[in-house]
Order: structure tokens, then sequence, then C-alpha cells
């Protein structure tokens, strides 16, 4: 058995490794021998980076999904590829101006994969989930927290909206971990009283609504959360998080009075951002009449959209597109980059490469041993899989841009690390529930405790 699985692991770590060496390669027959250089240290570095990542896994995860990581290692490795090819366009363009070299954006990549990588190992190795299930409201303020610490006088504010922190040297966008913990805390506060409000909902409006007393405090959170966010102009997120609201709660309380007065609260919450925030109503001009202002608010998904109709099927190529004319290219409009070079069957095949992560990460939440862990799981899923939905609808022209970063493939140490702490959370629980020796996270005390009573009282 552990023949076998020994295999499976050097046939894993042989494909995530291939997989972004034969991008690299193409990139150095493409640019020839001034920029090889530059290309081979890349591929290096990755092979250190993949196996170093495996071997780690292999010794303190040997329970875990092993096509889980093998997956996530994959997408991250495909975001080097192609932001080593913006890199050596970025570097030919610095040469012929005689001006000094661009920072290099893969190897940066590549020192976020790393970290999240060991950072996913040490989470298997060290978390426990009792200890973090047991204080719900913790999370939730944790949470609150990053996602507030832009508004302080540290924060920074690009590109129109309060995002970015700045300590020292160290420059980051504490909401991504926010939008983390703030699953997390769905996922464990929720599961607490989920199994209370499917037997205590009443009706209202044609509807059973959980009742407020034990459903209202998840509910404050979401609107403190999204009340920051819009002081934040960050309504992409709260976009992301009111979704992932209204999934986490459905699947919880089997309710879909919830589903329904959300998106009411999109739509108002929608049309009241888009009259009060310039930069918003700017995106909605974008989204429904692009060609109406192609120099101005048009221009971002214009050169989007005519980038991925250039790539056509098959792509032009890797190395042989422009897209440098996408602004954003490394981080909002990555997907548009990957449509071109490598057409709608390249996008494709890494959107199947992302469903089989989420594939696995949903037979995580199935294994799990107790109601903690698989809403966990679910909620951690959810959140990947809407962040993805949004940008990639974002950059079709299906919806308006958020502004959202896409999962393991968008440039940027704090979207790639908040990336792998899923990954990790994920991988603990999948290493969790292979162990005959992992019990149970009690989380349904609260509601068991008050379902007891009820019926105690009934007799």
């Amino acid at each position: 058995m552990n023949t076998n699985r020994s295999l499976r692991v050097l046939i894993a770590v042989f494909f995530c490794w291939a997989l972004t060496a034969i991008g690299l390669l193409t990139l150095v027959l493409r640019y020839g021998e001034g920029l090889a250089p530059r290309t081979w240290q890349v591929l290096l570095l990755w092979t250190f980076v993949c196996t170093g990542i495996f071997i780690l896994l292999r010794f303190f995860a040997p329970k875990a999904d092993l096509l889980l990581s093998a997956t996530a290692l994959s997408l991250s490795g495909l975001s080097v590829v192609f932001l080593q090819r913006l890199d050596l366009q970025r570097f030919e363009l610095a040469a012929a101006l005689n001006t000094p070299a661009p920072q290099p954006m893969a190897l940066l990549q590549l020192l976020w994969i790393l970290l999240g990588g060991v950072g996913a190992v040490l989470i298997v190795r060290f978390l426990s989930l009792r200890s973090v299930s047991r204080r719900p409201m913790f999370l939730g303020l944790a949470a609150v927290v990053l996602l507030l610490m832009p508004l302080l006088p540290f924060g920074l504010e690009i590109n129109g909206a309060r995002l970015w922190v700045r300590l020292g040297e160290i420059q980051f966008q504490p909401g991504e971990f926010g939008k983390v913990f703030f699953a997390l805390f769905l996922g464990v506060y929720l599961s607490r009283f989920g199994l209370f409000a499917q037997f205590s909902s009443q009706r209202r409006l044609g509807f059973l609504v959980p009742p407020m007393r034990q459903f209202g405090p998840a509910l404050a959170t979401l609107l403190l959360v999204a009340v920051i966010l819009i002081f934040e102009r960050d309504l992409g997120t709260a976009l992301l998080l009111v979704l992932l609201f209204v999934a986490v709660s459905t699947v919880a309380t089997a309710r879909f009075a919830l589903t329904a007065a959300a998106a009411g609260l999109v739509v108002i919450g929608g049309w009241l951002a888009a009259n009060l925030f310039g930069h918003v109503a700017r995106r909605f001009e974008a989204w429904l009449s692009p060609f109406d202002s192609p120099d101005d608010a048009g221009y971002q998904i214009l050169q989007s959209i005519f980038g991925l109709s250039a790539g056509g099927i098959f792509g032009e190529g890797l190395g042989s597109g422009s897209p440098n004319l996408v602004p954003f290219a490394a981080s909002d409009f990555i997907l548009s980059v990957i449509g071109e070079e490598a057409g709608y069957a390249g996008l494709l095949a890494i959107l199947g490469i992302f469903a089989v992560l989420i594939g696995r990460a949903l037979k995580v939440a199935l294994s799990c041993t107790g109601p903690a862990q698989q809403l966990i799981a679910f909620s951690l899923t959810s959140l990947l899989v809407i962040q993805m939905f949004l940008v990639a609808a974002g950059v079709t022209r299906v919806l308006p841009l958020t502004g959202l970063t896409t999962p393991f493939l968008s440039y940027g140490g704090s979207s790639m690390l908040a990336c792998w702490l899923i990954v990790g959370l994920l991988l603990k629980l999948s290493n969790d529930s292979s162990s005959s020796k992992s019990p149970a996270v009690p989380v349904m005390d609260d509601a068991t405790m008050v379902l007891g009573q009820k019926t105690q009282s009934k007799s």
C-alpha cells in the first residue's frame, strides 16, 4: 500500500513539474538566447519548489488528499508560466528603451508559492480544529479586524479602493485573509445552529425563516463586514461574502428564504452602489455599453474581449499575443492573457484543473467525520468557486468587473498565500478524516442542548 502511494506521489510530482516546465521551455524557444537565462532560472527554482512542497506533504500529511494538493500546485505553477511570459515582454521593452529591468513577477510568485506550501504543511502538522471550533466568534472578530485594517492610518488607497496596508517595507491586502476567516466563521458558527434552525424555523411571507436569536449573530457579522467593505469601496469582496453567506447558510439550515432575501439585497445594493460611488458607476457603464467609451470606462473590458477573440479556440501561442495591451494583465485579467495565448481550449483545460480541485475539496467535505468539519470544508470550497465565477464572468462581460483576483493564477502574495491557506485547511480536514483516531469536533452542542430542552418541555 505504501509502495502504491509513493508511486502516486511521484506521478503527481512529475505531472505538476512537467506542466509548468513545458510552458517555460516554450518561452525559452520563443524568446531565444538573450532572455533564456532568466527562464532557466525560473525553471530551476520551480523544480525546487515543486519537489520541496511534495516532500513536506508526504512526510507531514501522509493521509491528506494527494490530488487536491497536486491540482493546487499545478494551477500555481501555470501562474508562474504566464507571469514569466509577461516578464519577458517587459524585459524586452526595458532593453529597447534602455531603462532598468522591472521587478520579476514570476520569481516573486515562486516565493509566495513556496511560503504558501510551507504554511499549508504547518497547518496540517500543528493546527487543532477542535480549538478553532470552540470559539467561532473569535473567527468572526478576526475577519472583521482584517477587513478593517485598510481603514486605519497605515492603510493605502490604490485605484479608488482602500484595500492595502503598509507596515514598514511590507505591503499586503489583509482582506484576502479576512475572507478566509469569514468562511471559517460561517462554517463553525452555522454548524452549531443549523440543526436547530431546521426544526425551529417560522413561516414568514410563505418562507420558513430561521430564528433570529440563533441566526442573528452570523447575519450581524455579515452586515458589519459589508459596511466596512463599502467604506473601503471594495464592493467585489462585499458581493463575494454575501454570496458565500447565502450558500453556507442555505446548506446549514435548508431554508431557501435566505437565498431569496439575499438576491433582493444584491440587486438593491448594486443599484445603490452604482448611484453612490463613481467607480462602481463606471464599472456598470463599462459592462452595459463599453463601446460608448472605448478609451475610458470601457477600455479594460474591451481589451479583455479583444484578447479572448484574438486567441480563438487554440490561441495565438505562448509568447505570440499582445497581453500588454490589457490593463492589470498579471492580476485582474490573467484569464484574458491565458485565453489569448492558449485559446479557449487552454482556458477550459485550466478551468478543468480547477474543477478537479473543487471536486476533491467537496469529497473532503463529504468524508469528514463531523458536521463542523463538513461545513468548514464546504464554506472554504464555496469561497473559491464563487470567486472564480465572479472573475471569469467579469472578464467575459457576463457580469460587471469586481476587481477580485483569480484563485491560484493572479499575481500577488496576499492572494496566493490566502489560497494556500485554504488548501492547508482542506488538507488538514482530509488528513484527519483519513485517520481512524481523529474524533469529530463536537460543534452541535448548543443546538442539541436547545432541541433537547424543547423536547423535554413538550413532554
